[in-house]
């Protein structure tokens, strides 16, 4: 296939020829639709999870954990962020 050739399927074919075995298909890096509503549901047992961190860790160990591993839904932070932002020390979060 030229580098200017335009894709019709996913099916097809990649390589000089049309002869290779590999598809279009086969070189995405994600094959797996998700159902409508799954990002939902994944919000969802987000949200719970969190919820039962804070519930059982109390609020404030529940929200380091929650940072440190980005179960809230924000980047993960190094024990030096989350030290900084508490003001505790780095030892203090581990």
């Amino acid at each position: 296939m030229k580098a200017n050739a335009r894709a019709n399927s996913l099916d097809q074919s990649v390589g000089d020829g049309g002869d290779s075995k590999v598809t279009l298909g086969d070189m995405t890096t994600n094959n797996v639709f998700n159902e409508p509503g799954s990002n939902l549901e994944n919000e969802d047992l987000t949200r719970e999870l969190e919820d039962n961190i804070k519930r059982v860790m109390g609020k404030r160990n529940g929200e380091i954990v929650c940072a440190c591993y980005a179960i809230n839904g924000r980047p993960e932070k190094n024990t030096w962020q989350i030290a900084e932002e508490n003001n505790m020390t780095e030892t203090r979060v581990n």
